[in-house]
């Protein structure tokens, strides 16, 4: 099955809360692949991880979830739009 986490040793996000772009580095190999959701658990955007920043900022304001997946592994973090 797949192996969810969200221990910050995992994953690191800068900055957060934040207005546009964010940098991420997480422990995983890649590829990743990168979904965000919004508060409600809708998916707002799904893209491959072959960077290390996610643009957020043609989203609204508030709080988001972040998955990170590699293989059986899923990371996930929460970030603030703002």
């Amino acid at each position: 099955g797949v192996q969810y986490s969200s221990k910050p040793d995992e994953i690191s996000i800068f900055p957060n809360p934040t207005s546009g772009h964010i940098f991420f580095k997480t422990g995983t190999s890649y590829p990743l692949l990168i979904r965000v959701f919004d508060s409600q658990g809708h998916e707002i955007l799904k893209m491959p991880g072959v960077m290390d920043r996610v643009d957020l900022s043609l989203l609204d304001n508030g709080l988001y979830f972040l998955t990170f997946g590699s293989g059986n592994e899923m990371l996930v973090a929460r970030v603030l739009k703002i």
